[in-house]
């Protein structure tokens, strides 16, 4: 990929991630960006939810269709184009699955939606979370179950951040799902 480009409007060289001309201040034509790239963080597994979303508002600050009203309509299409791709950035980096689900790309690792997941023990122990959420019937009840899925889910983050440092992604996988069905029992419980 090329490092730099010319800028549409006053046809300086920019970098080519940049999206907005140093020169002349105008938006740039939208790329194909990840939604590392688009934050301009390093693709990994570990990220700082705080920079990220200090990042994310940085750019909705700099990009929002609402600075664009007196724009060229180039610049408005720009403007909506850059924003959706920054929201959409925002939301796959913001959530630890989504998140690893595109490093699992980005590896290489060709995640089959059609397989099915053979892990008896986690599978089992996974249902009965879901029973012990579902038969909840104090609030003290409810605490406790929640603190035990905060536990499991952070050990679960802590052993995919491992695996991804040891490139073992077929375990990263198995462990996404784990932690997917961790969290959607945490979220339904609440």
């Amino acid at each position: 990929m090329t490092s730099s480009k010319n800028c549409w409007s006053c046809n300086k060289t920019i970098g080519y991630k940049d999206l907005v001309c140093k020169a002349c201040g105008v938006l740039q034509k939208p790329v194909e960006l990840n939604p590392f790239d688009v934050f301009s963080l390093a693709k990994k597994f570990e990220i700082n939810k705080k920079i990220l979303e200090d990042k994310y508002f940085k750019l909705q600050s700099l990009l929002h269709p609402d600075k664009f009203i007196n724009a060229s309509q180039e610049e408005k299409h720009f403007s909506n184009v850059h924003t959706s791709l920054v929201n959409n950035a925002f939301k796959i980096l913001g959530d630890d699955v989504s998140r690893i689900k595109a490093l699992l790309e980005y590896s290489g690792y060709q995640i089959s939606e059609n397989e099915s997941f053979q892990d008896v023990s986690v599978l089992e122990e996974i249902m009965e979370l879901q029973n012990m959420s579902m038969s909840v019937e104090s609030e003290s009840e409810k605490k406790k179950i929640q603190s035990h899925l905060k536990v499991k889910i952070k050990k679960e983050i802590k052993k995919i951040s491992q695996f991804f440092n040891e490139k073992k992604y077929k375990d990263v996988h198995n462990s996404c799902i784990k932690l997917s069905y961790l969290q959607k029992i945490n979220i339904n419980l609440k």
